[in-house]
Parts: C-alpha cells; structure tokens; sequence
C-alpha cells in the first residue's frame, strides 16, 4: 500500500511538471529467407532457408523534449541489443542523444529499419563499409548533437562514439584495470543532409577513428542524392575510405544507384552497384571489382505483410591468373511487420 501511495505522488508530480504526456509504442517484423546461390563448387549450388531477422522495437517520448528507444533483435541465431538510446531535445535545433545507435554515416546505413528497405540486403559497399568501421549493424555507442534546420528541410548529427562498437568502456570501481575490453581512442561521425524540395534528399558524411592500443586509423566520406517522387524514385550513393594499420594502407570505394516504380501492390526495382575493396590489388578470392546488377520485385498484401523477391547477377573483374566462378543469387523474402 505504501509503494503504491509513493507511485500516486511521483506520478503526480511527473503530471505537476507537464510529464504527463507520455507516449509509449511497440512496433515489430519478423523475416523468413529463402536464397539460391549458383555456385562453383562439386553440387554446383547452395539452398538455404533461414529466419533472418526478428525485431522488437519499443519507442516512445517522456513530454515534449525526452524521446527513446530500444530495439532487440535475432538475426541469423543471435539475439543482440540493437538500439538502446535516450534524446533530449532543447529545440528543433538542438537535440542530445546518448547511447547505441545508427551513427551519422551513410545514408544507407542509416535506415535501420529493416523492414523498409527497396530490397532484401543492402548494397555490396554499404556492408563492407560497416564491417570496416568495426560497427554492430551501422550502429555503435556514443553520444550525438543533431537538429533540424529551415523548416526540417536540414537536418544535421554529429557523434562522438568508441571505435570498437562491441567493446564498451568498462573502467569501474570495482575494475579498474580492464582487458581486452575497453577503447583506447575515439570515433567521431558527422553527416550533413538537406531537402529543398519535397522528393528531393541529398548529402554527404564523414567519419574517422583511430584506435590507440592498435595503431589502426580508419575514415570514410560519401555522398547521397535520393528523388523520390511517387511512383518513381532514383537513388544514388558514393561511399569511400581507407583503413590505415601498420602494415600498410588498404582504400576501398563502390557505388549503387537504383530505379523503383511503383504500380501500387506492386513494385519493381532494379540497382546496379560496384565495390573495389583494395586500390590497385586484389581481394583474397582474386577480385579486383565487384559488379551486381540486383533486379527486385516487392509485393504488399497489406500493412502487415510484404513479400520480396530478388536475383542478384553478379559480375566480378578478376586478377590475373584467377578464373571466373559463378555466383549469381536468388532471395525471396517474406516479411510480417506489426
């Protein structure tokens, strides 16, 4: 009786101090897979039918200035702490958010809601640009000035965060001389967008880390320019950077650009992108370049369920000395978000 007295006065004076605006949500998917690969190996192919991704996400806001978010996922068997985040935001143009999040990066990253991607998987170069950054699904763990400016039509972040995005800092009272666990150095990440016209998105990041317990250097820039304008939309995005360690310096670079049309239920898609993952050398499998042409079609029965199919022709330049091999893909995705 006591403890629900106490919970009826700070109540009331959460209510006193204009807190009693509380909005909570819940949203969520779920992703089945089913790819075929056409490969070079003794079978010729591999089948594979896998639960991809499962999503909580809850999300809500404490009055008018506190919003938050946490997002747990099961991808590929593994359940993980996705966004865990809290935002205090003292105007339109000045907001501080702490925590894990999808940092200020590329513009593909960034939208990390799986459910509202063109296609089954992202572009080549914007996955191997997160797993260069050492990030956790385009997130890490920091804290971000962001705002939006002219009428929501700029939007800046900027972010200070760990380098190593699973490897928190863990100095305590009761641990002060942590290994193999703490971050020596920092990362920090900026990206600038702008809208002028309704349809109309473009902009460009940069980000760089360096790690001080290992001597490894890592930054990356882009650019995006996005049209949407239903039912056509275009998107085109240039990703760039270069990981310097001690024994020497590894630039990589790629590009996608994608057409969509939408005939309502139905959409149809194509993206080609390239990904050149080291300047003037090759990657371990003897590719200097990587070509995909992605041709996708997207199905909505209703709010809750898409389904999405996609063959992705791929096309690598090979070094000399190294054959070609066949590696052409086929996804079908069906998908049931709440």
């Amino acid at each position: 009786m006591r403890r629900c007295m106490v919970l009826m006065i700070i109540l009331g004076v959460l209510v006193g101090k204009g807190w009693a605006a509380v909005d909570f949500n819940v949203r969520g998917l779920t992703q089945a897979w089913l790819s075929y690969a056409d490969v070079t190996n003794q079978y010729g192919y591999e089948l594979g039918f896998n639960v991809q991704r499962v999503r909580i996400n809850p999300y809500g806001r404490f009055g008018s200035r506190f919003e938050w978010g946490v997002e747990v996922g099961w991808d590929e068997g593994n359940t993980r702490l996705m966004d865990a985040w809290l935002s205090y935001r003292l105007n339109n143009a000045i907001a501080l958010r702490i925590g894990q999040f999808a940092v200020p990066g590329a513009r593909s990253g960034g939208l990390t809601w799986s459910g509202d991607l063109d296609f089954v998987e992202r572009a080549a170069v914007t996955s191997k640009w997160g797993d260069y950054n050492r990030m956790l699904d385009f997130r890490a763990m920091g804290v971000q000035v962001e705002g939006r400016m002219m009428k929501d039509r700029v939007h800046y972040a900027l972010m200070l965060a760990n380098p190593r995005t699973l490897q928190v800092f863990s100095p305590s009272i009761k641990d002060p001389f942590p290994f193999n666990t703490s971050n020596y150095g920092f990362c920090v990440w900026g990206n600038l967008r702008v809208m002028p016209i309704d349809g109309l998105d473009f902009g460009a990041f940069y980000g760089y880390a360096s790690e001080d317990d290992t001597h490894h250097k890592r930054s990356s820039y882009g650019a995006h320019l996005y049209f949407l304008l239903p039912p056509w939309k275009a998107k085109l995005e240039y990703i760039a950077g270069e990981n310097d360690v001690p024994s020497g310096t590894t630039p990589y670079d790629g590009v996608y650009a994608v057409l969509g049309y939408d005939l309502g239920r139905i959409e149809l898609l194509v993206r080609y992108g390239f990904y050149s993952p080291i300047a003037d050398s090759v990657s371990k499998d003897g590719v200097k370049k990587f070509n995909n042409t992605t041709l996708g079609v997207n199905y909505r029965a209703n709010q809750h369920v898409k389904l999405q199919a996609n063959y992705v022709i791929r096309d690598e330049i090979m070094a000399a000395g190294f054959s070609d091999y066949h590696n052409n893909i086929f996804y079908l995705c069906c998908q049931y978000v709440f």
